[in-house]
């Protein structure tokens, strides 16, 4: 490969050229997090892991500082490489302390992320959290206690219904780290769980309701998936 430099206007010039290999790490699922710190500016980190199908994980960033500018870029890559959740990119701002992508019902394979500074200059130091869903079944009229207590972790929780049924979606008493953030709850019928095919949605901040009739028989999906990639609990009735 060639490398042609060539001042504007005929100037002279000197830099300093570096090759990067970039900066990458090995993610366990529900393992320790990573703690990353890119060596150059301008430097992208790089994470590969494995997903079988119909398995949901959380990708978190937290405690991100740059050495300038407010955000990083975040792109996840399913194993044919086209983008995974059908999304070309996530902004990543530090003043939120960091942010997530969903691997939401993939396909069995190898993942990749990269995280990719905002302009050549900036350094990244963060933390790097692969976790699976916190899973569980809902019993009508009995709380469940929802523990999202790694950062970038959502949850997947599932009950029963039948045609005509109206039900009631309480969320109660919920508190996330960092403070203030809100918690995005899904429902998704039983015969289609795409990730934009949700039936009912609920964006609290401490708690609400969702009032439900149900469409068809069977096992119905409720997303649970915290704003920024936060930690999370609460009580779900």
């Amino acid at each position: 490969y060639w490398v042609w430099a060539d001042p504007d206007h005929g100037a002279s010039a000197s830099a300093q050229v570096t090759l990067s290999t970039g900066t990458t790490s090995s993610l366990v699922k529900d393992g320790a997090s990573a703690d990353i710190q890119t060596g150059l500016p301008g430097q992208t980190a790089y994470f590969r892991f494995n997903a079988t199908a119909g398995q949901h994980l959380g990708f978190g960033v937290s405690n991100l500082v740059l050495s300038s500018g407010s955000y990083v870029r975040i792109y996840a890559y399913a194993p044919d490489g086209s983008y995974a959740m059908g999304t070309n990119e996530s902004y990543c701002y530090a003043a939120n302390d960091g942010c997530s992508i969903d691997i939401y019902n993939p396909v069995s394979g190898t993942y990749s992320v990269a995280v990719v500074p905002h302009d050549n200059d900036q350094a990244m130091q963060f933390k790097a959290t692969l976790s699976s869903s916190v899973t569980g079944s809902l019993s009508k009229d009995t709380p469940f206690t929802m523990n999202l207590d790694r950062r970038g972790q959502d949850a997947m929780l599932t009950f029963s219904g039948t045609a005509g049924e109206t039900l009631a979606l309480q969320i109660a008493g919920q508190a996330t780290a960092p403070s203030g953030n809100q918690v995005t709850y899904r429902v998704y019928r039983p015969g289609d769980r795409r990730i934009g095919y949700y039936q009912h949605q609920l964006t609290p901040t401490t708690g609400g309701v969702i009032n439900m009739s149900l469409p068809e028989t069977g096992t119905y999906w409720v997303w649970a998936d915290p704003d920024h990639g936060a930690s999370a609990s609460a009580q779900v009735t």
